[in-house]
């Protein structure tokens, strides 16, 4: 279903020899916010984009929302790329990375979510299991054998504006289901969206 989007793929490696931008600052936690929450998409909702997708909500404030789409794999993207993209020296040639779609938006943008057992500078807490970080950093630490145990790589993200959010979520076409390390790491995506169901079935 996703071989459509190794032409992302194809797209995204254009960029990546840009610095990775700044991560957008995150709000403090107030009201209704799902900074750190799952949405998980209801099956009316289809598309490329967001059928059938978990996302981790990274912000949601009066300004609007973003979250990354996490069980969207695109394919996997030579280390010494990524590497070299971040302005790192190369890597093994040979070892390969995996790389998920993050959203249509600015599909060019990386970031890397990993476990709370790293941190850099400019680590963001998303969650109280769930940071993260700049690639740079996270690939500069695994070559140094401190990098994170569990992470995953995501290339563009989805926004919403002003209220935008709060209508989709009125329509019902997403479910708010509490955040679980253990399913967004998860090797298997073609499971992750029928788990996070599961999950807001038994939080009924």
């Amino acid at each position: 279903m996703w071989s459509a989007r190794r032409s992302w793929l194809a797209a995204a490696v254009l960029v990546l020899a840009l610095a990775w931008p700044a991560a957008p600052g995150l709000p403090r936690e107030r009201g209704e916010s799902l900074r750190g929450q799952f949405l998980v998409a209801e099956s009316k909702l289809t598309g490329p984009n967001f059928g059938e997708s978990v996302v981790l909500m990274i912000r949601h404030d009066r300004n609007g929302a973003i979250g990354l789409i996490v069980n969207k794999p695109m394919g996997e993207m030579p280390l010494d790329l990524l590497r070299r993209g971040q302005g790192l020296p190369g890597g093994d040639r040979n070892k390969r990375m995996r790389v998920h779609f993050g959203g249509p938006v600015e599909p060019g943008v990386t970031h890397v979510l990993h476990d709370a057992d790293f941190a850099a500078d400019g680590t963001l807490v998303v969650g109280p299991r769930v940071h993260m970080s700049k690639l740079a950093a996270v690939l500069a630490a695994l070559a140094e054998g401190r990098g994170p145990k569990r992470y995953l790589i995501t290339i563009g993200y989805a926004g919403w504006g002003p209220g935008q959010l709060e209508g989709e979520l009125a329509r019902q076409d997403w479910r708010v289901v509490p955040a679980d390390s253990g399913l967004l790491f998860s090797p298997d995506d073609t499971d992750k969206w029928r788990r996070a169901l599961d999950r807001f079935r038994i939080d009924l």
